[in-house]
C-alpha cells in the first residue's frame, strides 16, 4: 500500500482569554485565535472511523484547556498546546500551533501578533 501524508487542522479558534503581559489585560482579556496543524503519514485507503484519524474534538479540548489558564506570553500556551498535542499523538510527523492576539495593545493600529511554533518528528 502506498503511503500518504494526512494534514488534520482547526484553524481561527476563537477564545476569549486573558493572556498578557500587563496586569489590565489579565483582567480584562482580549480575542485569540488558536490554529492547530497536524501531519501524520497515513495508508492511502479510505476510512470511515473515528479511531482511525486524529481526532479534532480532541484538538480543540486541549486548545480550549490550554487557553483558560492565564499566562503572560502567548508563547506559553501556544508551547503546553503544542505539547500534549505530541504527547496525545505520538505517530505526528509536523505538528504547527500558532495563536494569534487580536488588537495588541501598541501605540497603533494592528490586527494581531502572533506566535508560530513548529515540531517535527
Amino acid at each position: 500500500m502506498s503511503s500518504v501524508l494526512k494534514t488534520v487542522a482547526l484553524r481561527d479558534v476563537r477564545f476569549y482569554a486573558y493572556h498578557g503581559y500587563y496586569p489590565e489585560e489579565q483582567q480584562i482579556g482580549g480575542v485569540f485565535y488558536v490554529d492547530i496543524v497536524v501531519n501524520v503519514s497515513a495508508t492511502n485507503s479510505a476510512i470511515d472511523q473515528l479511531a482511525d484519524t486524529l481526532n479534532y474534538e480532541l484538538l480543540f479540548a486541549i486548545a480550549k484547556e490550554e487557553m483558560q489558564k492565564t499566562s503572560k506570553l502567548i508563547e506559553t500556551p501556544a508551547q503546553h498546546i503544542l505539547n500534549r498535542v505530541i504527547s496525545t499523538f505520538p505517530a505526528l510527523t509536523r505538528v504547527e500551533v500558532s495563536i494569534r492576539k487580536a488588537h495588541p495593545p501598541l501605540a497603533g493600529e494592528v490586527a494581531y501578533a502572533e506566535v508560530n511554533l513548529i515540531h517535527t518528528a
